[in-house]
């Protein structure tokens, strides 16, 4: 994404450093976006950068035309891409549990859980 998600997350989402937050992002196929942070009203954003579900993409870094930059200072767990947008009642249904929850698991793209070495989903490595 550009920016402009950037700046979404800085808009007052005081997420605590050192703990666990649920974190989404849906995105629109007109690059309309909404940034959840801990079942938070979401901010919106507009973008025209969004990834081609049928490419590579990076988790917890930027990839530019130099190389990785930006990278993540964190850990991550349970990942998930949709093909969809997800409506809030859906991201909710897997906050706290693994799986698809009530969103459905024939437009997961990808599924990262980092507790094993395992990726799961259509498209996964």
């Amino acid at each position: 994404y550009d920016d402009n998600i950037l700046d979404a997350a800085g808009a007052g989402r005081g997420a605590e450093a050192g703990m666990w937050h649920f974190v989404s992002v849906t995105m629109t196929a007109t690059g309309r976006g909404k940034l959840y942070v801990d079942s938070q009203p979401p901010v919106s954003f507009a973008t025209a950068s969004r990834p081609a579900l049928d490419e590579s993409f990076t988790l917890g870094m930027d990839m530019s035309e130099d190389g990785p930059a930006a990278f993540f200072h964190g850990q991550m767990d349970e990942v998930r891409v949709f093909a969809d947008a997800l409506s809030e009642a859906e991201l909710a249904s897997f906050q706290f549990a693994e799986g698809v929850g009530s969103a459905s698991a024939e437009d997961l793209v990808a599924y990262f859980q980092f507790n094993n070495d395992d990726a799961s989903g259509p498209g996964s490595p």
